[in-house]
């Protein structure tokens, strides 16, 4: 009989990929200390699919690399939702703004709270007047796939 071993301890440090330090770098302010909001905006216009996915992959990663340098839940949850935000607010208007112009989009939940942790539901609510239930069903379809 063998005696039972342990594999040997593995370096259990959290780490980024070169490639998403690179997207937290588009992101980041210049001392990689915190967002640059503008940057995510500037991302965002025109907002399409593929910005809505850029954006969302810097962001994540970004927060990812501040949630290593120790910066607190409370901040990094309210960053998320920024970020979520911001990507949600550029879908809107790109798909569904002009069409459905008394329609309002609210956020509820923890997103409408400010406060978004990884992997959450982001959960919103579409308010139509009962005039513009049929004809908001194309925009709100262009606006959920693009999300």
């Amino acid at each position: 009989m063998t005696p039972n071993t342990s594999p040997p301890a593995t370096d259990m440090t959290l780490t980024q990929s070169v490639e998403e330090i690179r997207l937290a770098a588009q992101v980041l302010t210049d001392d990689g200390r915190t967002i640059e909001w503008q940057r995510v905006t500037t991302m965002l216009a025109p907002a399409d699919r593929q910005a809505c996915k850029h954006a969302l992959a810097c962001g994540d990663a970004a927060l990812a690399r501040l949630f290593m340098q120790g910066k607190t839940a409370g901040r990094l949850v309210s960053d998320r939702a920024r970020l979520v935000d911001l990507i949600v607010c550029a879908a809107w208007q790109a798909t569904a703004a002009d069409t459905l112009a008394d329609a309002a989009l609210v956020a509820v939940g923890g997103y409408g709270r400010g406060e978004l942790y990884p992997h959450s539901d982001v959960d919103m609510l579409i308010l139509l007047s009962d005039a513009n239930k049929l004809p908001a069903e194309e925009p709100v379809a262009a606006f959920l796939a693009m999300l």
